[in-house]
């Protein structure tokens, strides 16, 4: 029995070995990076390093001094740095304070001793390279070639090292000079002294660089409280005079972003300047491609874009500085907090034909108006109009299509919803409310005898690819909104739309038309754009970009529908009395 119980035992054990323990969550450390600052007896700011690894995103850091008064200005809002202003010290002997750095329940001290007047700091004029000279610096890099200005400010990093007590290793990837790439500038053991202000940093040496060889390099620059400046002087015979390199950066903490993306990027329709922009593909801008359509007879030589980048990242240009696309192509470049550069490419697609309507022209026929080139609802309201009785209904408004005087130019299309009563005629049903509609394409009135979604036959042959639809339109929403039963919904807002299809077809006959029933659902259509909007009481520019779902093939043949509805939902006979949309000026722009 005892042997039974011992395995048993045994068994169990095994079984809560055999668990997967959860690794415990990584202990915040706070660690200083120097344990002592040595201040002139002039004074000036000064700054100590540290790291705090393993700490939650947003952590707070907290420091505070001992010097009775001789140490000001404490800064640690940044964190892995703290600066401070030592007062200048009068006196003839040393003196010596402490700053106190605090996370939760860690802690370290930094001694900070100042020499007395005429002496110089610290025992044997010790330099603390690793906490006040040693780090990566994110900055901006010019070159100028015998005299004349190369590049001016392009981001990079340089990282310097500690290589002795009072020399440093410098380092700066990828140097290249008018697409010459001359591969890394290695400076090592240069020298750091004291400065007035921080420390001054110098050396002569010989480098190689990529494809030209070796070269002679002067270097003096200063460090002083986080901020690097640089000048370098390099003998590059074969380029036909010397190449002179300025930096200036700062240095980081480690704890920057590194991510450098381009998050949107638009051209505002009400700006003026960008009125040949037609539309922004940013399908590719994981790839660093932004793709722009334009009107190819327009003016982008300072087109204005409104871009968002990553938390913390820059771009340049800037966001609303003017471009100029007239080449063809544009480049952006978006610095990360902690220097990751990463560049994107604006490429412009020309439309290079363009179809437009005005609207200024009517026919009336048997006293129903239609805008020439269009097809429209009226047909459908005069059929109501004549043959409604036989169903008892006696609708006696406006054609729901009309021309107004109320346009940008010439005459516009108003579209309204109209109060059609309801009821049926020879058994079909005729809706509560008619949505005020055109389209391209044919109205067939002896279809609505058996199938009335058949009698908006859509679609004109076209032969060119669209790419945007863009007009000018108002659109003011109807109060009472009926759903298709006729019942009055409260609380349900109309709006209105436009969209336009492109579809294949094998011949211009008229049996292959979509029609209310497939015109969104077909799987000949090829592209498609869409747009709805509630009120505007302004005439206002709208842009229907085409998404295409299929490769345009040059060779195929083609039906284009181009569709406006005062009620989105007019096709399933859900619409508001009263709804009422007007376009005018409408362009579609082709490749």
């Amino acid at each position: 029995m005892k042997k039974i119980i011992f395995a048993i035992a045994i068994a169990a054990l095994s079984l809560v070995s055999c668990k997967e323990k959860s690794e415990p969550a990584p202990q915040p450390e706070l660690n200083p990076l120097t344990d002592t600052v040595y201040a002139e007896a002039i004074g000036g700011n000064y700054s100590f390093r540290y790291e705090l690894s393993n700490a939650p995103e947003g952590a707070a850091v907290t420091a505070s001094e001992n010097s009775d008064g001789w140490i000001l200005n404490l800064d640690y809002t940044t964190i892995g740095t703290v600066t401070f202003e030592v007062l200048e010290n009068t006196g003839s002997t040393e003196r010596k304070a402490s700053i106190h750095v605090s996370y939760e329940q860690l802690d370290f001290d930094v001694a900070v001793v100042q020499a007395g007047a005429g002496e110089t700091p610290g025992p044997d004029n010790p330099i603390d390279i690793e906490g006040e000279i040693a780090g990566e610096y994110k900055g901006g890099l010019s070159i100028s070639l015998a005299g004349m200005p190369v590049v001016t400010d392009m981001p990079k990093n340089i990282v310097i090292t500690a290589a002795g007590e009072n020399t440093i290793n410098l380092e700066i990837t990828d140097f290249s000079i008018m697409g010459m790439t001359l591969g890394t500038i290695s400076l090592s053991d240069c020298l750091v002294e004291r400065a007035e202000s921080g420390y001054a940093l110098s050396t002569e040496q010989t480098i190689t660089l990529e494809g030209i060889g070796d070269c002679d390099v002067t270097m003096t620059g200063t460090v002083n409280n986080g901020e690097l400046s640089l000048d370098l002087d390099i003998a590059v015979a074969s380029l036909g005079g010397n190449v002179t390199v300025t930096f200036e950066g700062t240095r980081l903490t480690g704890s920057e972003s590194s991510e450098a993306d381009i998050l949107t990027f638009e051209f505002d329709p009400e700006n003026g300047v960008n009125a040949a922009i037609l539309m922004t593909d940013l399908g590719g801008l994981a790839e660093g491609v932004i793709n722009v359509t334009v009107d190819g007879n327009g003016n982008i030589s300072a087109v204005v874009p409104t871009i968002t980048v990553s938390s913390g990242a820059t771009v340049i240009p800037a966001s609303g500085e003017p471009i100029d696309l007239t080449g063809g192509t544009a480049t952006y470049t978006v610095v990360a907090e902690d220097g990751t550069v990463k560049s994107y490419s604006v490429a412009t697609k020309k439309s290079s034909s363009s179809v437009f309507y005005s609207f200024d022209n009517w026919t009336e026929t048997g006293g129903t108006p239609e805008v020439d080139g269009w097809a429209s609802c009226n047909a459908a309201v005069n059929l109501i109009m004549s043959m409604g009785s036989l169903g008892g209904i006696t609708y006696t408004g406006d054609y729901p299509v009309r021309p107004t005087d109320d346009s940008m130019e010439g005459k516009a299309v108003i579209m309204e919803s109209v109060d059609t009563q309801g009821g049926e005629i020879f058994g079909q049903k005729i809706p509560k409310v008619t949505s005020g509609s055109i389209f391209l394409g044919t109205f067939n009135a002896f279809a609505a005898i058996q199938d009335p979604l058949s009698t908006t036959q859509f679609g004109i042959m076209f032969d060119q690819k669209p790419l945007v639809l863009r007009g000018y339109y108002k659109y003011t929403a109807g109060s009472e909104f009926y759903d298709e039963n006729g019942t009055l919904v409260p609380g349900t807002t109309d709006e209105c739309s436009v969209s336009a299809v492109l579809y294949e077809v094998t011949s211009d006959s008229e049996d292959e038309v979509l029609d209310g029933n497939d015109i969104y659902t077909s799987d000949r259509i090829t592209a498609i754009g869409q747009m709805t909007s509630g009120s505007v009481s302004e005439f206002t520019l709208f842009n229907v970009n085409m998404e295409y779902k299929k490769e345009y093939n040059p060779d195929g043949l083609y039906r284009l529908a181009i569709i406006f509805s005062s009620s989105k939902e007019g096709n399933a006979y859900r619409a508001a009395v009263g709804s009422t949309m007007i376009v005018d000026n409408l362009t579609l722009y082709c490749e």
